[in-house]
């Protein structure tokens, strides 16, 4: 007997982009994955540590949402297990968002920066052109292609980018909330006096009066 809807099941495309790293050396895998696409349209995202109260899986979700231009709703965040997840150690504090959450950020913005690139290819449209709302990319004449139907049935595998480079140009990370709310007239992004280091771990905090921020460089708005 012939399952239901078995013929429409397998002509869905069934390809994904997902982004990854090379695991380290001792660990049972070769790669660990961030952030997997698929051509259906639904995302997923892997982080290392548990979620103990503190709502990370929320403030993750959004993470890459606000990064990939999609709904929240459209994000599902696995988180530690271990056969899945990147090994990120322990559970401490506030490290989730701000240091592991920075792997998984930088995923979703280069995944994002790939899918845009090849929907301007396909559109013959430049990006500064390009729009997306909910992980569909429009153009200025009304063209649009969705992220599913740019993985269409690709098996597409990025590697993390190092630091903030992807191929010689710097990775753009969107602006966090809403920004038709910012009002008019011009907004610094921080305020330099209070741009300091934290840990020992390379990352920057910004402390004191801090407007708006913008992951991935500084500057004015």
């Amino acid at each position: 007997m012939t399952a239901p809807n078995s013929t429409v099941d397998s002509e869905r495309p069934q390809g994904t982009l997902s982004v990854f790293r090379p695991a380290s050396p001792v660990e049972a895998v070769k790669f660990e994955t961030f952030i997997k696409i698929t051509a259906d349209g639904s995302v997923t995202a892997y982080n290392g540590h548990v979620d103990l109260g503190t709502g990370i899986r929320t403030a993750l979700g959004q993470i890459v949402a606000e990064e990939l231009d999609v709904s929240f709703a459209r994000v599902v965040v696995v988180l530690g297990d271990t056969s899945l997840v990147p090994n990120q150690g322990a559970t401490i504090a506030s490290e989730t968002i701000q240091i592991t959450a920075v792997p998984l950020r930088k995923a979703a913005a280069q995944a994002r920066q790939f899918l845009i690139g090849r929907a301007a290819e396909r559109l013959e449209l430049p990006v500064e052109d390009l729009v997306i709302e909910d992980g569909l990319i429009r153009g200025k004449d009304n063209r649009s292609v969705s992220y599913g139907e740019l993985i269409a049935g690709e098996t597409i595998r990025l590697e993390l980018a190092e630091l903030n480079m992807l191929v010689g140009r710097i990775l753009h990370f969107r602006l966090a909330g809403d920004q038709r709310f910012l009002g008019s007239g011009t907004l610094s992004v921080v305020d330099y006096q209070s741009v300091c280091r934290f840990h020992d771990c390379g990352q920057t905090a910004v402390i004191g009066r801090q407007l708006y921020q913008l992951s991935g460089e500084v500057g004015e708005k």
